[in-house]
């Protein structure tokens, strides 16, 4: 893995304002650098999540929606005010952030 590509994994991370604590959010952004790929960019199993808060695209029965699971196996929508009434059946890894304005100019 590159300087580069950890660096940029986790500056989009911070952003997201999700820290956990050094260890989860290290462990975190190595999963986001994991998840990266196209070929990881599936819907997965709801058990391969990613745990320590990093939110991810979960489909439910009704649809889907941004949430994190939690090292209690609760899962939390984003932002987080009450656990998730409805159970995941799938997760993806949420698509990087667009790029500004400015930086598609150039």
């Amino acid at each position: 893995m590159t300087d580069k590509r950890r660096k940029l994994a986790a500056e989009i991370y911070f952003k997201m304002n999700v820290e956990c604590c050094p260890a989860c959010d290290s462990d975190n952004i190595d999963a986001m650098i994991a998840f990266s790929d196209k070929e990881r960019a599936t819907w997965q199993p709801i058990e391969t999540a990613p745990m320590n808060h990093l939110p991810v695209l979960v489909n439910t029965e009704h649809g889907q929606v941004v949430a994190f699971l939690d090292v209690m196996w609760i899962w939390w929508p984003c932002p987080a005010t009450e656990p998730l009434e409805w159970k995941p059946t799938h997760w993806m890894p949420l698509p990087p952030p667009p790029q500004s304005i400015e930086k598609v100019k150039k």
